[in-house]
């Protein structure tokens, strides 16, 4: 329930208290306005909307404030995971709970954070645009309530040190790797196992393209002699636009912890899936000779997995006609002919 919502007569009206280290700031101990309406419903929304703005000026004025308070604007400027939105918005109305305790304010701070929670659920609901993903206001709603709850919770407490030191290392400008960026990258994205393995492979793979080199150093065209080596290789355009977005999403990290200004692969565009196709390599008399010299045809082998008479047959329909295999592989049929093989599509 929204508690900033208050009746004087019949009229709705908006009223929110300023914590006591931001009045000087702020220049007021509290806000408070007609919502200019005396239907309950349209005063809900009308308040939602007010405390979006207030709750703007109020970060404003917070932002040489030691305490870090979280807000809607604060955590929707960065990437982060539910965990460490949580971990974060736990610390921080931890901190402001211990101020505001100091300065005889603990139950106007409850309150202030009680009526967060009820504007994080309603940007849930739809009812406010705040900027933020699903996970930063599912984990801001659980950091609160947490804080709120008054329980010591030291795990939390350090997966948000973890993340703050992470983020305060002083880099050596430009001198960052790609390596340098995945721990980042990971603590703030939180992804599974499998996820982070298939981008530390993409990075593996670049680099022996492109040479290893710290993240500014790499050009617009050493991405495009990447894709051109993906290309090569025969990847599906769907791939090559996988390792590309992996490549993307570190260089973009690398911004925001402010090693490089740019992104080399903001002006390179994916193939489409036909320009894929029109790339791939022809077989070279080595891969040729490896097929052909295998057991299916050096000692009439017919594996049930390769399909049976199909792993004779394809290979050499496609040597013979350059048939592509979605064009041969619907229906090959052997007539009594020794030289004749009758493919229907």
């Amino acid at each position: 329930m929204l508690t900033y919502l208050t009746k004087r007569g019949s009229t709705y009206y908006f009223r929110r208290v300023v914590p006591h280290d931001l009045r000087e700031r702020v220049g007021k101990s509290e806000f408070t306005f007609s919502l200019k309406t005396k239907d309950k419903a349209e005063a809900k929304r009308r308040c939602l909307e007010a405390a979006q703005q207030v709750q703007a000026a109020i970060d404003e004025a917070s932002e040489a404030n030691p305490l870090e308070p979280v807000s809607t604007t604060t955590l929707a400027a960065k990437p982060m995971s539910r965990a460490v939105t949580k971990a974060l918005a736990y610390r921080a109305v931890q901190n402001r709970r211990r101020a505001a305790f100091q300065a005889g304010s603990l139950a106007e701070e409850d309150e202030h954070w009680r009526n967060q929670i009820d504007i994080y659920r309603a940007a849930m609901r739809g009812e406010l645009d705040l900027g933020m993903t699903l996970d930063k206001l599912e984990g801001s709603i659980a950091g609160v309530e947490a804080a709120l709850s008054g329980a010591d919770d030291d795990a939390l407490l350090a997966r948000a040190d973890q993340y703050l030191a992470e983020r305060a290392k002083p880099p050596e400008p430009m001198g960052q790797m790609l390596d340098d960026i995945l721990p980042i990258w990971a603590l703030d994205r939180n992804p599974t196992p499998k996820t982070q393995q298939m981008f530390k492979a993409t990075c593996v793979a670049f680099e022996e393209v492109a040479g290893r080199k710290t993240v500014g150093a790499y050009a617009p065209a050493d991405i495009r002699a990447y894709v051109t080596k993906l290309r090569e290789k025969g990847r599906s355009a769907a791939t090559i636009e996988s390792r590309l977005n992996h490549l993307r999403a570190l260089f973009r990290q690398g911004i925001g912890q402010g090693w490089i200004t740019t992104d080399p692969t903001a002006s390179i565009k994916p193939p489409t899936k036909g320009d894929a196709k029109q790339v791939r390599r022809p077989f070279t008399v080595d891969e040729l000779a490896a097929i052909f010299s295998s057991p299916v045809f050096k000692d009439s082998q017919r594996p049930k997995g390769g399909g049976g008479e199909a792993a004779f047959w394809l290979p050499l329909l496609a040597l013979w006609t350059g048939a592509r295999l979605n064009e041969i592989g619907h229906d090959v049929t052997p007539v009594s002919h020794p030289a004749i093989t009758r493919v229907r599509g």
